[in-house]
């Protein structure tokens, strides 16, 4: 049986497919008490580290989401700017227009 030191270094396919063997293993039966036992421990530690690997990926996705939310806020920024450069632009054009003609 792998122990928490093992599971630690799993990333989360791995984890999850070793769970999956696990599980399999409690549901076909025939184990002694003290292999169930061995299952049920390892298969407990392969869900804290499921567990914690989406956490950091839920962490991840939110620090991108941000980034992504900072990055669009500073584009539509700089669109505002740009188009009031424009507009500033042809305003600028209709002042020097000679209404005395």
């Amino acid at each position: 049986m792998s122990t928490d030191r093992d599971t630690s270094q799993l990333n989360f396919e791995e984890a999850y497919s070793r769970l999956e063997e696990l599980i399999h293993k409690l549901d076909a039966g025939g184990l002694t008490l003290e292999d169930a036992l061995a299952c049920y421990e390892e298969a407990y530690a392969l869900v804290s580290r499921c567990n914690s690997i989406l956490q950091q990926a839920e962490l991840r996705l939110r620090q991108i989401e941000e980034e992504a939310a900072e990055y669009a806020a500073t584009d539509d920024l700089i669109s505002k700017t740009e188009s009031y450069s424009e507009d500033e632009e042809d305003s600028d054009l209709s002042w020097n227009y000679d209404y005395r003609r």
